[in-house]
């Protein structure tokens, strides 16, 4: 079928774009959920590579994000979001009127921690596209790997840290 290749060049087009806002991204990530059952031969390698480019410049977001002002919630939120977003793209519709997905309310916040929340909502978004666009299911929780620096959780280990944070009551040692 013919028919689906423009819309699905389309939604492709609209998850990888950076100039729109995550809750958008999030709504035509669920429609493009919806039509990949139903377009897997017009799906192609383009399709692919366009979604991993997306993706690739996301992860380098985040490693921002990691070194910005908020990174003790990054994990934190990563998880929430991926758990958010799973529901939100299986969904059997989507998540608002179709009045609130054309005409949003603009933010007018400049806060780091919603920049942060923006960019890891989009980063869950392309992951999860990912993994549906090739036939796999989606997990529970995110498929987080451990940070390449291990000198720095050794340093985290020995002033008594966890990787996600410090445990409550926990006396940290500096010196």
């Amino acid at each position: 079928m013919d028919d689906f290749q423009p819309v699905l060049d389309a939604l492709i087009g609209l998850c990888c774009r950076t100039s729109i806002s995550a809750d958008a991204l999030w709504d035509g990530g669920w429609l493009l959920r919806q039509l990949l059952p139903y377009c897997e031969t017009e799906f192609n390698t383009y399709h692919l590579q366009s979604l991993k480019d997306s993706f690739t410049k996301r992860c380098n977001q985040l490693v921002e994000e990691q070194r910005g002002s908020c990174p003790d919630l990054l994990i934190q939120v990563l998880c929430d979001e991926w758990r958010k977003c799973k529901r939100a793209i299986e969904a059997s519709s989507p998540r608002k009127e179709p009045k609130s997905i054309l005409f949003p309310t603009k933010k007018s916040s400049f806060d780091a921690g919603e920049t942060m929340y923006e960019r890891v909502k989009v980063f869950v978004l392309l992951h999860q596209l990912q993994i549906c666009s090739s036939g796999r299911p989606l997990p529970d929780q995110p498929p987080i790997l451990p940070p390449a620096d291990f000198a720095e959780i050794s340093r985290a280990k020995s002033a008594g840290l966890y990787v996600i944070g410090p445990k409550l009551c926990t006396e940290l040692h500096v010196g």
